[in-house]
């Protein structure tokens, strides 16, 4: 069995633009007396690898915590594909993968592929920044499939795996930090 993290470390990631870069801040130091180290930081939600909740894009969409854990956990399809997505790329992976389904490669959804997915999977994980425009995520946050952004497949193949990608439970916010793995059996 191999563990492969497909995180991002959150301080060394690039930010989507206009975004703000997290940052850190030691509040608490042992090699300046204090009896512990504390850390706080700042950043937004949707900063390195993190799960978009409907509540992003769809005003009464449920929020981060309610994020269904069921559909973040289970067996995913990782499948290479650059450039736009589109319907015929879609249509032939509902065919051979799994309901949770990973996109190895910078690539984003058409209006037309996120419109297919919707259908058929719980989760669409990218390795880009986004899925896609404003119509790709409301497309896929209405339907609840979970939108999984700035993963890191460098060091996977194509193929089944078994995911792990629980957001965070950060109540009432528009999307959560995670820390996602495969697992290769």
């Amino acid at each position: 069995m191999r563990i492969i993290d497909i995180s991002h470390e959150m301080f060394s990631s690039p930010v989507y633009p206009g975004d703000i870069k997290p940052e850190y801040k030691r509040d608490m130091l042992i090699s300046e007396g204090s009896e512990f180290n504390l850390t706080r930081i700042k950043m937004c939600v949707h900063n390195s690898t993190h799960m978009d909740a409907p509540f992003h894009y769809i005003d009464d969409g449920y929020t981060a915590e309610s994020i269904p854990l069921d559909y973040c956990v289970g067996y995913c399809s990782v499948a290479e594909l650059s450039g736009i997505i589109e319907l015929k790329d879609i249509q032939r992976l509902i065919k051979t993968c799994e309901k949770r389904l990973l996109i190895k490669g910078e690539a984003k959804f058409s209006d037309a592929s996120a419109a297919a997915a919707s259908e058929y999977f719980d989760l669409i994980g990218v390795e880009s920044i986004t899925v896609g425009n404003t119509f790709v995520h409301r497309t896929l946050l209405r339907c609840n499939t979970a939108v999984l952004e700035g993963i890191d497949l460098s060091q996977v193949k194509a193929g089944r795996y078994w995911l792990s990608a629980a957001p965070l439970k950060l109540g009432g916010c528009d999307g959560a930090p995670v820390r996602a793995y495969l697992i290769d059996k």
